[in-house]
């Protein structure tokens, strides 16, 4: 799966490739880092219905900043903190980009067998 957080086509409340969804037709390449739709602009998105579309805001200094901060099996409250986005932006992101991470959602560790 790919692992760009900042891709436009990337809809993180489903946690994934909304291409189909968005443009009316297959992606035709496989959901990797080699995808040949990573897209961070809007305007250079294919909108099947523009009208009814609206593409998603991405803090891209964000995306960088949580890069830039983010350690292995970090706390989203910290990353939060040091990268200075929301819990929920730095939950999504290490969720997306870090998927075999420790993310606390909700008080529960999703990766059961680690405590810190």
């Amino acid at each position: 799966m790919c692992k760009y957080f900042d891709c436009q086509y990337y809809a993180p409340k489903t946690v994934s490739c909304d291409f189909m969804l968005i443009s009316g037709r297959p992606r035709g390449c496989p959901a990797d880092d080699n995808c040949e739709h990573y897209c961070t602009d809007p305007e250079d998105m294919e909108i099947l219905r523009p009208r009814f579309y609206r593409p998603r805001i991405v803090d891209r200094d964000a995306v960088r900043r949580m890069e830039k901060v983010y350690i292995k099996n970090m706390r989203t409250e910290d990353l939060a903190r040091l990268a200075n986005v929301s819990v929920k932006e730095a939950l999504d992101w290490t969720k997306k980009v870090h998927p075999d991470s420790v993310v606390f959602e909700y008080s529960k560790a999703r990766n059961y067998g680690w405590w810190n």
